[in-house]
């Protein structure tokens, strides 16, 4: 709900990346099924989103479910404790930084986000790692930090998909573009599952060290997530967006606007 009332603010803003679902196209009952998924998988632009769009899903997928067992198996939280970390806190941390990342993405592009977001967000899992019973903030700390990206990255993977699934020579692809992400994602995130059940399978009984820091197998998913979010980045890198100024410029603003706003709270 919060993500498409953000969307929806941002569509109505007059420099919006959004696109109108009102469309100059009108339907073709010739078209097939075939031609309907031909056409957004010769779209190279669609083909380097979708493997973004499945990577992330992919090494993200499992986390959930082994965050909780990791709280409340290893750092031994209650209940109580363990909802507030993973739940309440994270509404309440996204309900901050949605507005911001809508004004970033309509002054800025898309583009520079989903770097700017992904890079913020590829610690977010290995930071649990630092989560232990005697001290939990400083690794929620970095986990609050991804928690505060993550609707850059939902809100920019919407502009784009609305993007590229505008009507195209008189013909509307925009539901085929969706379904065929739609069915990416999923399939995504069921292999997602199946390789941390089967991880967590094989390492159940291991425990190691790093420097004399315990470790479980939940240590091991949460830094192949890790990788997995960084690897998804490279798909971004050649991702077109004509729009889009420099990440350079993107991250400026980002940090004036944080750091204006804190130095506004402690004043």
């Amino acid at each position: 709900l919060l993500a498409f009332l953000a969307s929806s603010e941002k569509m109505a803003a007059p420099q919006s990346f959004s696109v109108s679902w009102r469309s100059s196209g009108r339907p073709n009952p010739t078209v097939n099924l075939w031609q309907l998924v031909r056409q957004p998988l010769m779209d190279r632009n669609f083909r380097r989103f979708m493997a973004f769009t499945a990577t992330m899903t992919f090494g993200t997928g499992y986390i959930g479910q082994f965050v909780w067992l990791y709280l409340f198996d290893v750092v031994k939280m209650s209940n109580q404790q363990a909802n507030f970390l993973l739940m309440a806190l994270p509404l309440l941390i996204m309900m901050v930084s949605l507005p911001l990342w809508g004004r970033i993405i309509d002054r800025f592009g898309r583009k520079p986000v989903l770097l700017i977001a992904g890079l913020m967000i590829v610690n977010g899992a290995t930071a649990w790692i630092l989560v232990t019973r005697e001290l939990w903030w400083p690794g929620y700390l970095l986990v609050a930090i991804a928690t505060f990206a993550w609707p850059g990255i939902e809100l920019a993977n919407f502009n784009i998909l609305l993007g590229m699934s505008e009507s195209m020579s008189g013909r509307r692809y925009g539901t085929a573009y969706i379904a065929i992400i739609s069915v990416t994602t999923a399939l995504a995130g069921v292999l997602s599952g199946l390789f941390g059940g089967a991880v967590a399978e094989w390492l159940k009984n291991w425990e190691g060290s790093l420097f004399g820091w315990p470790l479980t197998y939940h240590a091991v998913l949460f830094a192949l997530s890790g990788v997995i979010r960084l690897a998804a980045l490279g798909w971004i890198i050649r991702l077109e967006d004509g729009r889009a100024h420099s990440t350079r410029s993107t991250f400026r603003y980002l940090a004036a606007t944080i750091y204006s706003n804190v130095q506004q709270v402690v004043v």
